[in-house]
């Protein structure tokens, strides 16, 4: 056998891949007008079929520490312009993006590397559903009107059905030691407020939002290859 030839037992199996990602991302439209750059820490699994076609179901965490509301807070600050907690002091209150998304895509390995059975470059489009909000982290003991129910008037908690189109390249090395999936990846969101009310301004948020992320993805996967039970394969030194 050559070096680098895909071994029979691999080359009509379907294959299981787990994986494990993580994503950076630049955010546009409404979104851009709320947050920064973020990243996603996300948990798929890929089952691809024979025919190069495969289905993947992700679940990612998004976390940022940019959120551009400046006046968020403007309700509740003190002559000097800080907020000033139960004891007089001022009060240390930290925001920073918070959020998730999940998908099932469907996709199709359209440029095979020659030597390496299941390996090529992909595309693939996926439905979801995207949510985030403004993290707002407070002393619970001394600033109580941004904690429990208040907070969620701060919050803007944001959710709704998403698409998302991929374009990559997986790679599964023939002795299964290297393994794994880098692309392009784009968000779009078709949200909307999850609340009924928001603190300054004093009101609901009833229009829909168009946000966007879009960045780059790597992930390490654990390729399982599954075999059709009447295949029987025989190897001569």
């Amino acid at each position: 056998m050559l070096f680098g030839q895909t071994p029979p037992s691999l080359q009509k199996s379907q294959v299981i891949l787990p994986q494990v990602a993580v994503s950076f991302h630049k955010p546009f439209g409404d979104l851009e007008e709320r947050f920064g750059n973020s990243a996603a820490i996300s948990q798929s699994v890929i089952w691809k079929f024979k025919n190069d076609f495969f289905v993947n179901i992700t679940g990612a965490w998004i976390v940022g520490n940019q959120v551009k509301n400046k006046n968020l807070f403007d309700g509740i600050l003190g002559p000097s312009g800080q907020i000033i907690d139960n004891n007089g002091n001022f009060s240390i209150v930290e925001v920073n993006q918070r959020g998730f998304y999940g998908t099932a895509d469907v996709g199709f390995l359209w440029a095979k590397f020659r030597q390496y059975r299941h390996s090529g470059f992909y595309s693939s489009l996926g439905l979801g559903y995207l949510q985030h909000k403004i993290n707002v982290q407070a002393p619970e003991a001394t600033v109580p009107q941004l904690n429990g129910e208040y907070l969620q008037g701060y919050d803007r908690l944001t959710g709704g059905t998403a698409i998302r189109i991929m374009h990559g390249v997986l790679f599964l090395s023939n002795n299964r030691r290297a393994n794994f999936n880098m692309c392009i990846e784009t968000l779009f969101g078709n949200t909307k407020s999850l609340r009924s009310y928001n603190f300054y301004p004093y009101k609901k948020e009833s229009n829909v939002r168009k946000d966007i992320l879009f960045g780059g993805h790597i992930g390490i996967v654990l390729p399982i290859f599954l075999k059709d039970k009447n295949e029987e394969y025989f190897y001569l030194d």
